[in-house]
């Protein structure tokens, strides 16, 4: 115990985004904060490693919402909190590349980071499809909204506002009940498509079948 400070206002217990996210806005209010990790590296899963010369990334690496666009909301609030210090790098425009393979034959689909050109895309691999890749960037809209709102809401200390706000937005939340696997197969039964659209499952770690539709969407 000799090595805490003393006059400590606040002690968090775990750095990884989190706690690095309230430590540092107690830390801009004025408090003295004092952040706990067992880790010999700060970050959770944030935090990169070095071996035999490769990076590697423990868990995020790579972030949506506009995050390149200092006027989106996603970056205002990280700019807050890091208080400008984060440089970000944008995505190639091609991320990621899916490969189906069936004996011989080998299909690839590339992944856009520019959602509507990824849209496109999609459209014009699976053109009996139109309107089910339509269907399905709505709904990843409506995600979107309704999760925005949901955390609005804690803002509103008026329980009574909160419950009217809410059922305002339950048709917008009801989607995080059913499973991924649920929602696509009732857009397509193109089992190839639904592939396509869930290869990222890995990123969120859990199966279409396991997992809310709701992190599906957010991870577009």
């Amino acid at each position: 115990m000799n090595a805490v400070p003393e006059n400590v206002d606040i002690i968090i217990i775990g750095s990884g985004m989190a706690g690095l996210t309230v430590a540092s806005i107690m830390a801009q209010e004025g408090k003295k904060v004092l952040l706990l990790e067992q880790h010999d590296v700060i970050g959770g899963n944030t935090h990169t490693f070095k071996e035999k010369g490769f990076d590697f990334e423990t868990g995020l690496h790579y972030i949506g919402g506009r995050i390149g666009k200092k006027t989106s909301n996603l970056r205002k609030h990280f700019d807050c909190i890091t208080k400008n210090g984060v440089e970000w790098e944008k995505m190639d425009d091609i991320y990621d590349l899916v490969v189906i393979r069936d004996g011989e034959n080998r299909e690839q689909y590339p992944m856009y980071s520019d959602v509507k050109i990824l849209k496109k895309t999609l459209i014009s691999s699976f053109v009996d499809e139109e309107k089910a890749i339509h269907e399905y960037f709505n709904m990843i809209k409506k995600v979107r909204i309704g999760i925005t709102v949901l955390f609005l809401l804690k803002c509103i200390p008026y329980q009574r506002i909160q419950k009217i706000i809410h059922k305002l937005v339950q048709p917008f939340l009801s989607i995080f009940d059913e499973t991924t696997e649920q929602v696509l197969s009732k857009l397509t039964k193109n089992k190839k498509r639904i592939g396509i659209l869930t290869y990222l499952y890995g990123d969120y770690v859990e199966v279409p079948s396991r997992s809310s539709f709701g992190m599906q969407a957010l991870s577009i």
